[in-house]
């Protein structure tokens, strides 16, 4: 089973990944971007990062770990992304961009693309 991380410093889009994502799929785990920090330094059985744009030092960490994909999911729009993932040196191969506030099938979209199922 593939392992998500999602992270946001909103809780309102903490308790809707753990209502959209399907947990027969995915195992699913949900925090604060305080201790998502040492998760990802310390885990490397993560498959997917989904963490907000505005967590800047969570996407540098992702970026260690190659294998590592992740999702922006944002407010802001597709250029300011863009931009952001080419300071921070992230190949946008490993990357998928969510605009907020998203359906759960445009999160799943981006999770099947990036993961599968």
């Amino acid at each position: 089973m593939r392992t998500i991380l999602a992270v946001d410093d909103n809780p309102t889009f903490l308790i809707a990944y753990r209502v959209m994502v399907p947990k027969d799929s995915y195992q699913l785990a949900t925090e604060s971007p305080t201790r998502a920090l040492g998760i990802i330094s310390a885990n490397s059985r993560l498959d997917l990062l989904i963490t907000d744009l505005g967590i800047p030092e969570l996407i540098e960490a992702a970026n260690k770990d190659p294998d590592l994909k992740i999702i922006l999911a944002t407010f802001q729009p597709q250029h300011i992304v863009d931009v952001t993932l080419k300071e921070l040196n992230c190949q946008k191969v490993r990357a998928a961009y969510l605009q907020k506030p998203f359906e759960k099938d445009e999160l799943l979209d981006c999770v099947r693309k990036l993961i599968g199922e």
